[in-house]
């Protein structure tokens, strides 16, 4: 498939694009393949390719045009969709930065941490900027409620976990029943450093692919935390979220995360940790989330 992308992404955005002739593809596997297309001697894509069905690509087009419109610089713009066989491509501007493992061995000093962490929050308060002017990127739902409902689905999934977890995961959801029924807005779902291109002044936000998947509060914040926190040679970095309720959305979050990677044989690492935290989180103090 990968000889056939640029001819694709030409036919779909030929001003943008130009001959597809000129043009180099490297593929990325993630859950979803995505392609990155350069033109010769370019440090930057031109555009990124990626292959799904048609359902989640219509999805993902309609929320970075909503999100490209109000910050085009914080997002890829859509370039358009084409069926590939019995499913499709959907083509997104390339956007300047580096990949976190292209940079992460030029950010050891403190300094640099402390700017990427504020470069990542930034970004993060300008995305949910943007999403908090759409009405239809609202939902109401009982916090305590939530993280139940994420815990069944680990049981139903064949996900244990200790009683002293289970009992943990209970009491938080009591506490998180004090806020009631609020509303909320759509999430990211995975905004880590994984999902930013850095810049020396600036941070642009890719895979939007489980966006609005929860409207849990703090749930991206709790994701940058933890990301800054694993990543990180530095202590005291991490932009930790400041709640009295966060024991319990903090347990959300990495129930969620277990959740969503349940189907993918590649995340089973990835699932093993976020299960040590769960575990470990009867003991969690309120700014262990920290390096």
């Amino acid at each position: 498939m990968i000889l056939d992308i640029p001819a694709i992404a030409s036919k779909l955005a030929p001003e943008f694009v130009g001959d597809s002739a000129s043009l180099s593809t490297i593929c990325i596997r993630t859950t979803n393949p995505k392609y990155l297309l350069f033109r010769e001697n370019g440090t930057s894509p031109v555009c990124v390719a990626q292959v799904g069905s048609r359902d989640e690509l219509t999805r993902l087009d309609a929320v970075l045009q909503r999100i490209h419109s109000i910050a085009p610089e914080l997002v890829a713009k859509p370039l358009g969709m084409s069926p590939f066989g019995d499913r499709c491509v959907h083509l997104q501007s390339g956007m300047p930065g580096l990949p976190w493992f292209v940079i992460k061995d030029k950010t050891r000093s403190r300094e640099r941490w402390l700017h990427l962490a504020a470069l990542a929050g930034t970004a993060l308060q300008r995305l949910q900027n943007a999403v908090g002017k759409q009405a239809e990127w609202h939902s109401r739902l009982k916090p305590g409620e939530e993280l139940r409902r994420q815990a069944r689905i680990c049981a139903e999934q064949g996900v244990e976990l200790s009683t002293r977890a289970t009992l943990h995961i209970e009491q938080q959801a009591g506490l998180l029943d004090s806020l009631g029924e609020i509303t909320s807005q759509y999430q990211h779902g995975d905004f880590c450093l994984n999902n930013l291109l850095v810049s020396d002044s600036s941070v642009a936000i890719i895979d939007f692919d489980e966006f609005g998947r929860t409207v849990m509060p703090l749930h991206d914040e709790i994701g940058l935390a933890l990301s800054i926190a694993d990543l990180s040679p530095h202590r005291g970095v991490s932009p930790t979220p400041k709640h009295e309720q966060l024991r319990g959305l903090y347990l959300h979050h990495l129930l969620w995360r277990i959740n969503q990677t349940h189907h993918f044989p590649t995340r089973k690492r990835a699932r093993q940790e976020l299960l040590a935290r769960v575990e470990a989180a009867p003991g969690l103090a309120l700014d262990s989330l920290s390096p």
